[in-house]
Order: structure tokens, then sequence, then C-alpha cells
């Protein structure tokens, strides 16, 4: 059932729902913005972080944890 008063909140979980289904289906590249780290750990092994257009990180999510979380 959908939050009346944070309609957003159903939304972000269907997305992160057909994203998973999908991802789970096979190899999969999915180019996604966010500045939300905790749904990109959940998503994604292998994640590139841009910065100004530029790659800034390019490694599996694990080490990337490490650098980002101090």
């Amino acid at each position: 059932m959908m939050n009346q008063r944070h309609p957003w909140i159903y939304a972000k979980r269907l997305v992160m729902e057909v994203l998973t289904e999908w991802m789970d289906a096979g190899d999969r590249t999915i180019l996604m913005a966010s500045h939300q780290i905790s749904d990109m750990e959940k998503l994604f092994d292998f994640p590139i972080v841009l910065k100004d257009g530029k790659v800034v990180a390019n490694d599996e999510k694990e080490r990337l944890a490490s650098h980002f979380h101090r």
C-alpha cells in the first residue's frame, strides 16, 4: 500500500525492487546517479564514482566503502 504522506518512499522502494530483480536476471550494467550511498551498496558490486564528470574511483564496493566511509 502506498504511503499517502510520503509517496516517494513507495516509489523508491519500487525502483529498488525492480532494479534488484533486473540485476539478478543476469550480468547487467546500470548507470545511476545518487547521493544515497546505502542504496548503491545494496545494488552494485562494482561501482564507479564520478566527480565533475571524471572517474575518481573505480573498484569493488568493499574497497570503495572502506575509502569513503572514514
